[in-house]
């Protein structure tokens, strides 16, 4: 049984783990690594987390869709900074 949080909790999870991942091994997490860091089982939530958290920080759209994840994380860990742990500011409440 998994613990079910909003987006905007969660994205803040993830951004913890990116910030305390990248602190702690001087790279950025895998998919995977975010999968087993948050506890989530499938690779496309993170994904879609990703994508949620890189369009709040700025990143237009496009960008973010014609990116590989990959690199779609190397630019979220550097607006992130390792163990720098920030708040997304995300509500919930946006596009509606």
């Amino acid at each position: 049984m998994s613990t079910q949080y909003g987006p905007g909790v969660m994205q803040s999870v993830v951004a913890e783990f990116v910030a305390e991942f990248t602190r702690k091994r001087s790279r950025s997490p895998s998919v995977e690594d975010i999968c087993n860091g948050v506890g989530l089982r499938s690779p496309s939530v993170v994904i879609f987390h990703l994508r949620s958290m890189a369009m709040d920080a700025g990143i237009p759209r496009l960008d973010v869709l014609n990116t590989s994840i990959k690199d779609l994380i190397d630019r979220l860990v550097a607006l992130i900074g390792p163990g720098a742990a920030r708040d997304t500011g995300r509500t919930g409440t946006e596009g509606t």
